[in-house]
């Protein structure tokens, strides 16, 4: 019996010493495997914000080139826009080229964007191109091979489609509320309301009159806005068209227009009638100014034009790094009358001696 119980107390003491063998062993198992768990992780890390770093320092924008393409390559408004991205450019050391159309030809704009592509191509795709794509998706089908290459393409000013890496410019609804409201207020509430476009077939344009529309109906039962005439874009044809709409409606109280041209269109419309509108039309150019300062035109709608295409180089800056863009962006607008024309006649002045700096 004595020998069973110390057979038994060795048993226990022996069986205790294994349990007790293994728990320490799993432990130290266990706390081996989350150290060197601890050390993948920071390990890890430390990969990530060395690539991130070798990354960052690896692109060199000075070895790649921003290219700006645009139509109506001596137009002032074009002039002003792409003074925009030419800074942008210098300022976050890119090299640069504008390529422009002298008209505003759809065919030759994409023309001259396949040119932009094939040019960054040969440097082994060190490029963006920032452009103004007035004809809709006729610039689809190269912009979508371009960025299938992996080349950004930055639709500026004018509706961006699916096509393009993101897009930027005014709010057509922002714009014409602005404009609209003041509009309303100088005619008092009533009355007849001409409105032109540069091109009928311009989406920009069309949206734009879309909105006012929607807004003196929503807004102004007393106003009537009549149906959208196209201007064209060339000065002396286009004061024409507005001289025979203003005969054609005698009870006319104001003129709009869609495009830049406009203010000089509707201004020379009242000095061939001798006739006063509200008369207001896009930008502030300086011509455009000074049809304000002289009480030609009631007011210009600022479109953002110069901002719009300076960060249009800095979403180009972001796709090239591999940074996420969003799908569109919208620039400032405001609504300028005479006691605001001081303020934007300073950009204005600086357009000509600015290209003539960076050799335009």
């Amino acid at each position: 019996m004595k020998k069973i119980l110390i057979f038994l107390v060795i048993f226990v003491f022996a069986l205790s010493a294994l349990f007790f063998g293994i728990s320490c062993k799993t432990q130290t198992n266990e706390t081996t495997a989350a150290k060197e768990t601890t050390t993948i992780a920071e390990a890890t890390t430390t990969t990530e914000a060395a690539t991130t770093e070798t990354t960052e320092a690896e692109f060199d924008s000075s070895q790649y080139t921003i290219y700006i393409e645009t139509p109506l390559k001596a137009h002032p408004v074009l002039r002003q826009m792409v003074m925009g991205s030419l800074l942008a450019a210098r300022d976050l050391g890119y090299k640069y080229k504008w390529l422009a159309t002298e008209g505003a030809d759809i065919v030759a704009d994409v023309a001259m964007l396949e040119q932009c592509v094939a040019e960054i191509k040969a440097s082994g795709g060190k490029g963006a191109i920032i452009t103004s794509p007035y004809g809709g998706s006729a610039f689809d089908e190269v912009v979508k091979a371009a960025v299938k290459d992996g080349i950004p393409v930055i639709a500026v000013h004018h509706p961006v489609t699916a096509a393009f890496t993101t897009g930027i410019g005014p709010n057509p609804k922002e714009e014409v509320q602005l404009a609209g409201k003041a509009i309303a207020e100088a005619v008092n509430g009533k009355g007849q309301i001409a409105i032109t476009q540069g091109a009928l077939w311009s989406e920009l344009e069309s949206l734009l009159t879309l909105n006012y529309q929607l807004y003196f109906k929503a807004n102004y039962k007393d106003i009537e806005l009549l149906p959208a005439e196209e201007e064209g874009y060339d000065p002396a044809i286009a004061i024409e068209k507005a001289t025979a709409i203003m005969q054609k409606y005698p009870k006319l109280v104001a003129g709009i227009s869609t495009t830049g041209g406009g203010p000089s269109t509707w201004a020379g419309a009242q000095d061939a009638t001798g006739r006063k509108l509200v008369a207001v039309g896009m930008d502030t150019t300086e011509v455009n100014l000074d049809l304000l300062t002289s009480d030609k035109v009631f007011g210009l709608i600022y479109q953002g034009i110069t901002e719009e295409f300076y960060d249009a180089v800095k979403l180009a800056d972001k796709a090239l790094r591999g940074m996420e863009v969003g799908p569109i962006y919208y620039s400032k607008v405001d609504f300028v009358t005479k006691d605001k024309a001081d303020y934007y006649r300073e950009e204005a002045k600086k357009v000509d001696a600015t290209l003539k700096e960076f050799g335009y």
